[in-house]
This record gives structure tokens, C-alpha cells and sequence, in this order.
């Protein structure tokens, strides 16, 4: 097992930030000032939902490689969205398997469909079909929807993947939120299906994996793009808006199969139940079968602790981890267009060389 949990001192020091990915914050920062007033003085968060969404309209950057497609989900009459973007290395070479990709939002905002460019980086560095999920959005489908429309993509390619070029799940990853949903996607998977044993890797950019915040929340000197009260704001439209919370608990849990919760298990929030918050899932039972996972977060984001934590509890449960802290990168810097700063790139050449390591066999 290959863990790689190093925090580096020099890496730490202001002078190892460059100019171009303080570029990228001054960036962030501007959209933040010119949204700010959507986030400011808000009553009830059902009410701003749309506001906050179209700052996240997404789909202007569609490339010609992408296409969409639709996927069946529990609910006969209803059919789950996802966009699928093919390597297209420049050769007759194959998609070698299946990259299941879910966006950030904080599970309220984002589409599937806003950053094509991201999903053809990963379809490149990995040679896999990358397949976006459109999934449900809240307050309108309050969660678990969006949690279950991503378990129901899941379990498609890994029970039917025949009908979709034999292609096995290879890679599940995602930003922010979605690396929230990649960790609930794989410990449903891992619950559900105790012979899996395709998934190879997953690809983690700056996850919140908890809903109870960890303390770079509060802590942070230089917030960029999120900050206490936007987080607020999103677990809001996410989860405690939702009248029947805590009547989740015990019908969703069941989806975890044999990682499902005891009566033992003791909470002193809701918001700290594996079913809302991944961190706290006992998953040091399946450490032997848990896939190699690369952890990336900028330093300069809030939400940092999170992979820290996460990525050693993951080390700690005998996972193969790979943790990697840009210096001075704010939250969302994956996202943002690779011609921007160094930390953008940064981010690509991290995941390539992962995922090159990791699906060369």
C-alpha cells in the first residue's frame, strides 16, 4: 500500500504561491463580489434557490465532443440526464472503461453539462467514457433525490454495463460536492455489491464530507468563493430545509447495504449520521476493498480539513491514498479554465499522473 499524506513545510510559505493562481483567486474573488447580493439578506432559502442557481446556468462551454444521453432511474416514468464526453486522444484506441463524474453545487445548484473542458481532462488523463450526472437538485427534490439518482447511475453500469459498450466503472470522482457524492456513490457500491472490483481509482477535488463543519470553516483568514455564510446558505437549500430530516435516516441508510448503521451507533447531530456526512461511515470494515483515492484542495480553501481528515481517516482504514495541497489555490479552482494559472494546471497534471499510475495495468 502507497500512502502519501505529506504536509511539506516550504510548501506552506507565501512565497510558493505564484502571481498567476493569485490570478485565479482575484478571479473567484470578482464573481463573488458580483453575486454577493444574492447571498446577502436572504429570508428563506427556498426563496433564493433560483437566484443562486442561475449564477451556475453552465452549458456555454459545450464541447463538440460531448453528447447527451439519458439513464433509467427507480421511478419508471422518469429518466436521469448525464453527459458523456469520450477521450478522443487523436487514435482508434477504445475507452478503456467507464469515469462516473458528478459536479459541485452543494447538491442545490450546477448542472451536468457546465464544464465539458474538465471532462474531456479527465477523459484524456484517464482514457476512460467520462459520464456527467444531471442529478435532482434541491430544495425542489429534497435530498436524498440527487444522492439517489447518483446510486441509480451507479448501479446501472455496474449491473448493466453491457448496454453500454461492456464498459466497467474504472474511476468515480468529482468537485466539492461531488466529491461529496462520490464518496456516498462508492460506499453504496461497496454496500450493495461485495464482489466489486473494478473501480480503480477516484479523483477527489476539495470534497466537503461533512455537513457539520470542520473548523477552516470559521477559521480561514482570506475566504475565497465560499465562506461561513455561503456554506450556510447551501446546507440550508440542502438539507435543513427539509421538514423531515431526521425521518431520512433509517429508509435511506438501508441503500448502504451491509455498511448500513447499527442501533448502536450514537450521534449528537443529524448532520453527523454517515447518511448526510460520509466522514463518520465506519468504513475502516471494507479498508482491504477501498480504491486507491486521490485528494486535491487548494490552501487557501475553507474547506481544507475536510480532505485532510477524510484522506488520513482513509490511510488509517490501510486505504492507498494520495493527498496533494496546492499552495495559495482557493475553492472551485479545478473548475476554472486550465489558461488561467498555474494552479489549474497544476490540478490536470496531479490527476494525470495519478490516474496514468493507477489504470496502467
Amino acid at each position: 500500500m502507497k500512502s502519501d499524506l505529506v504536509l511539506e513545510p516550504s510548501r506552506w510559505q507565501p512565497q510558493s504561491v505564484t502571481k498567476s493562481t493569485v490570478g485565479v483567486c482575484d478571479l473567484i474573488r470578482r464573481n463573488d463580489e458580483e453575486s454577493a447580493e444574492v447571498f446577502v439578506g436572504r429570508t428563506k432559502a427556498r426563496g433564493d434557490a433560483a437566484a443562486i442557481r442561475n449564477l451556475f446556468v453552465g452549458g456555454e462551454g459545450q464541447l463538440p465532443e460531448g453528447k447527451n444521453i439519458t439513464i433509467p432511474s427507480r421511478d419508471s416514468q422518469r429518466m436521469i440526464e448525464c453527459r458523456v464526453v469520450d477521450p478522443n486522444n487523436g487514435d482508434d484506441s477504445s475507452p478503456t472503461g467507464i469515469f462516473l463524474h458528478f459536479h459541485g453545487g452543494g447538491l442545490s445548484v450546477g448542472r451536468h453539462d457546465m464544464n465539458d473542458a474538465l471532462l474531456l481532462r479527465y477523459a484524456k488523463s484517464s482514457r476512460c467514457r467520462v459520464i456527467s450526472v444531471g442529478y435532482r437538485l434541491a430544495p425542489e427534490d429534497p435530498y436524498p433525490s440527487g444522492v439517489q439518482d447518483c446510486f441509480d447511475v451507479a448501479d446501472y453500469f455496474v449491473e448493466k454495463h453491457e448496454n453500454y459498450d461492456g464498459l466497467p466503472v474504472q474511476v468515480i470522482g468529482g468537485e466539492s460536492a461531488g466529491a461529496f457524492l462520490t464518496m456516498q456513490v462508492l460506499f453504496h457500491l461497496l454496500g450493495k455489491y461485495p464482489d466489486l472490483n473494478t473501480i480503480k481509482a477516484l479523483v477527489l477535488a476539495y470534497g466537503l464530507y461533512t455537513w457539520s463543519f470542520l473548523p477552516g470553516v470559521y477559521t480561514n483568514p482570506d475566504s475565497v468563493c465560499l465562506n461561513p455564510s455561503k456554506l450556510d446558505i447551501f446546507r440550508d437549500l440542502a438539507l435543513t430545509s427539509n421538514p423531515t430530516l431526521t425521518t431520512i435516516l433509517r429508509d435511506f441508510d438501508t441503500e448502504f447495504g451491509s455498511l448500513q448503521t447499527t442501533d448502536a451507533d450514537i450521534y449528537d447531530s443529524p448532520l453527523k449520521h454517515p447518511v448526510f456526512s460520509p466522514i463518520y461511515r465506519h468504513f475502516d470494515a471494507v479498508g482491504s476493498r477501498l480504491p486507491p483515492a486521490l485528494f486535491v484542495a487548494g490552501t487557501a480553501d475553507p474547506l481544507v480539513d475536510d480532505t485532510i481528515l477524510m484522506s488520513a481517516r482513509w490511510q488509517m482504514a490501510q486505504g492507498s491514498a494520495v493527498t496533494r495541497f496546492v499552495p495559495g489555490a482557493p475553492h472551485a479552482f479545478a473548475e476554472v479554465p486550465i489558461e488561467s494559472g498555474d494552479c489549474c494546471v497544476d490540478h490536470n497534471e496531479i490527476v494525470k499522473e495519478f490516474l496514468g499510475e493507477k489504470l496502467a495495468s
